[in-house]
């Protein structure tokens, strides 16, 4: 049986445009009607193009499609092999992703709850690197390219604000930010620490859900965010006399507009221990 153009676009719910498209990218051919040289196709015909339409929604690529024409079964074989391996690093990357946004839905909803309300618990543990350490930005092309694998390719990363605690105890306050990711996470993605890259352990802290205007940051005064941001925290420390005992870190939870200003939410952990007893 022969079908006219129309026909096959009408099956296919595509224009003739796009037939002839396919035509000529070699999925399959024409022949000529003799009385009036319309295009006619035949079943083969119908069967290349119903099965381009349905390798197009696999992922297939025309070029590749093209290619395909005159695979062998090992070849057609290896192709769905890879395409299959794409397709699964495309589901491990939603994943990643809808993971990411529950629990960015579960901070932002835990921001409006429970600000500037402390509270002791173990932190998670992340791998970071630091692009900004006060007005010093990183400049190194090998830290550039890390810090640029932090964006693009780590899942579920994370924005930080980080101050060492050998500047707290000099009061000198530097403010330092960077990118991180979950220990579990750096662990899929073979991360390990080297001179661009940081690990901060799980350990006992006090946590606390702060917000600080986006003004304020900007200003670069280490001395005022660090007193903006760790003064509940510093609080609790001194009623349950802990002493602080490594770096503050705040993860940046979400950015909105509260009375006319650009407010940002972080969730401040800073690690502790008991103070010694004196004799």
């Amino acid at each position: 049986m022969k079908y006219k153009i129309s026909d096959l676009a009408r099956l296919m719910n595509v224009s003739t445009n796009t037939i002839r498209r396919y035509e000529n990218m070699g999925y399959f051919s024409s022949d000529r009607d003799p009385s009036n040289s319309y295009r006619m196709y035949d079943e083969e015909s119908v069967f290349q193009a119903l099965n381009a339409r349905l390798l197009r929604k696999y992922g297939f690529s025309h070029e590749e499609l093209a290619a395909m024409n005159t695979f062998s079964m090992e070849e057609n074989i290896t192709a769905y092999q890879e395409k299959m391996k794409e397709l699964e690093d495309t589901i491990s990357n939603l994943k990643n992703i809808h993971h990411r946004i529950k629990d960015d839905i579960k901070l932002m909803q835990k921001a409006t709850s429970s600000v500037a309300q402390p509270y002791f618990k173990d932190c998670v543990d992340l791998y970071y690197s630091l692009y900004s350490e006060g007005s010093k930005l990183a400049k190194d092309a090998k830290h550039q390219e890390i810090l640029n694998n932090f964006i693009y390719n780590y899942p579920e990363v994370q924005r930080i604000y980080l101050m060492k605690k050998k500047d707290i105890d000099n009061k000198s306050y530097t403010l330092c930010s960077g990118w991180a990711v979950k220990g579990y996470l750096a662990e899929k993605v073979n991360l390990t620490t080297n001179e661009f890259v940081h690990y901060y352990p799980t350990t006992k802290s006090i946590m606390c859900m702060e917000k600080i205007s986006t003004d304020e940051l900007n200003e670069g005064d280490g001395c005022l965010i660090f007193h903006k941001l760790s003064q509940n925290i510093m609080q609790i420390m001194k009623d349950t006399n802990s002493t602080l005992n490594g770096d503050i870190i705040g993860v940046t939870v979400s950015k909105c507009f509260e009375d006319g200003k650009e407010m940002l939410y972080i969730l401040i952990s800073a690690p502790v221990s008991e103070k010694p007893v004196k004799n």
